[in-house]
């Protein structure tokens, strides 16, 4: 075998190092831009002493789900089969073991709650707890979010794109040198 077809050109040599910068600002761009991807957070049903009898009114709540967007957080919990069951309170605080404020009774059948006014980038703690017809409530679940925020354009981002523009533009001058 020939030895010459295994070396590269220096044309060939300069198009993957252009390639390589390429996908490197593709990356840089995509880091220094604000994330706007929400998440979706299952709650921890509450811890029930097995030594104690539970409290009384309603059984707690199964199922509470939070949906966290730059537009605000969505909670959403199972249809509380007891018939008993005529509301559901929903409480926020800005830490775990702090003051919980009242933010709505929702009157069943529903089963969804969205707060646009939550806290962006801050964790934030809400309870949901179901209420019944003796205006008992029933132990409340714990579901902990973070509300992103809006989509950002950042300054480190233009320059990224800039990068990533200037590569592209030396791969195609490139790519047409013979």
């Amino acid at each position: 075998m020939e030895a010459s077809i295994y070396r590269m050109r220096q044309q060939d040599v300069l198009t993957i190092c252009v390639l390589a910068l390429l996908s490197l600002g593709a990356v840089m761009v995509q880091s220094a831009s604000s994330g706007v991807g929400g998440a979706v957070i299952r709650a921890v049903g509450p811890n029930l002493d097995p030594q104690h009898a539970p409290p009384p009114g309603p059984e707690p709540l199964n199922d509470v789900i939070a949906v966290t967007n730059a537009a605000g957080v969505e909670l959403s919990w199972a249809y509380a089969s007891d018939p008993a069951v005529t509301s559901y309170r929903i409480y926020r605080c800005a830490t775990e073991h702090g003051k919980y404020s009242l933010l709505e009774t929702v009157k069943k059948p529903g089963t969804r709650y969205k707060d646009t006014t939550a806290a962006v980038g801050e964790p934030t703690y809400y309870r949901v707890a179901p209420v019944d017809d003796l205006g008992r409530q029933g132990k409340t679940v714990l579901v902990a979010v973070v509300r992103p925020g809006a989509w950002e354009w950042s300054q480190l981002g233009t320059r990224h794109i800039l990068f990533v523009l200037l590569a592209f533009g030396t791969f195609l001058v490139i790519g047409h040198i013979r």
